[in-house]
């Protein structure tokens, strides 16, 4: 079968499969508690969680975190999301 071939539930079939294998389990943890320990850093609350084989979510709060993240009027952004996640990719 050519990658032509693959229909989009195929594709998605497949791409469930792979997340059930053990090490690509183990890459995703890895990555997604990488990401909040770098976000956790700047101070605001970050934590990863497993939501299905293979599927992590990294949940961040903290105080003004929105405005912080995208500015707004009376301040300029100091984001800490978007350059954790730059840091994480260029490792």
């Amino acid at each position: 079968m050519s990658a032509l071939d693959l229909t989009r539930g195929d594709l998605i079939r497949t791409l469930k499969r792979i997340g059930r294998r053990p090490a690509v389990e183990d890459a995703v943890r890895a990555t997604a508690e990488s990401l909040a320990a770098r976000i956790a850093e700047t101070g605001v609350t970050a934590q990863a969680s497993r939501r299905g084989e293979g599927d992590y979510v990294v949940t961040v709060t903290g105080p003004g975190l929105f405005a912080r993240e995208f500015g707004g009027v009376d301040r300029a952004p100091q984001p800490v999301i978007g350059p954790a996640i730059d840091a994480e990719r260029d490792s």
